[in-house]
């Protein structure tokens, strides 16, 4: 019987050995292996279990340096169309902080600013101004920190130290891209969110000085 097995895009088919014709002596090991990403199959085959692992190694860094150029391309387009809308987001965000700023002071020259002295004789409490709609309320909220998960060995890499020492290796360093990412959009998160209360500190600035 095969087995198949998978990590990340790499996916393994049937492990077969064949022997001679008196079931004394392996002839070859094959394998299949199948890139999911790249949408690549090969057939692997060697004299030996140890000769067929180093094949599978060869074929995976092979498969593995192509797929990561082509993440990285996509990485940098998405990172440039997030940045168009972010700047997008903060334009329209301005432009309403603006226009109602401009409004409150159109408001305020249309009111009748004369003191009617008869009015100022009544008992009634004045009510109180209710304050503008905070634009912080606006503010968006941190990510929170992404989850390590587990690493997945397979067959091959349990039986090679050299593959499992290499999976680790970039397990860590998935994980280690994974927070740099993380703290880089936090970091603009809360760049966004201070550019939002200095607007909103503009805006009670002008409230006052109109007032």
């Amino acid at each position: 019987m095969g087995f198949k097995m998978c990590n990340n895009q790499i996916e393994y088919g049937a492990f077969r050995k064949y022997m001679n014709a008196a079931n004394t002596r392996a002839l070859k090991y094959t394998t299949e292996i199948t890139h999911k990403g790249l949408n690549e199959f090969k057939l692997i085959s060697a004299p030996d279990q140890s000769s067929l692992d180093m094949k599978l190694e060869a074929q995976e860094e092979k498969w593995n340096e192509k797929w990561n150029n082509i993440v990285g391309k996509r990485k940098q387009l998405e990172e440039k169309e997030a940045s168009i809308e972010e700047a997008r987001i903060k334009t329209e965000v301005a432009v309403k902080g603006l226009k109602d700023i401009n409004n409150i002071l159109i408001d305020s020259l249309e009111k009748d600013h004369s003191v009617k002295w008869e009015n100022l004789k009544t008992n009634e409490e004045f009510p109180e101004n209710k304050p503008h709609d905070p634009i912080s309320s606006n503010k968006d909220e941190y990510l929170p920190k992404p989850s390590k998960g587990t690493l997945e060995l397979n067959f091959f890499d349990k039986l090679s130290k050299k593959r499992k020492e290499r999976k680790t290796q970039e397990f860590e360093n998935n994980y280690q891209e994974k927070i740099k990412e993380w703290e880089e959009e936090n970091g603009k998160i809360e760049k966004h969110n201070e550019w939002l209360l200095e607007l909103e500190s503009q805006l009670d600035d002008q409230i006052k000085i109109h007032n």
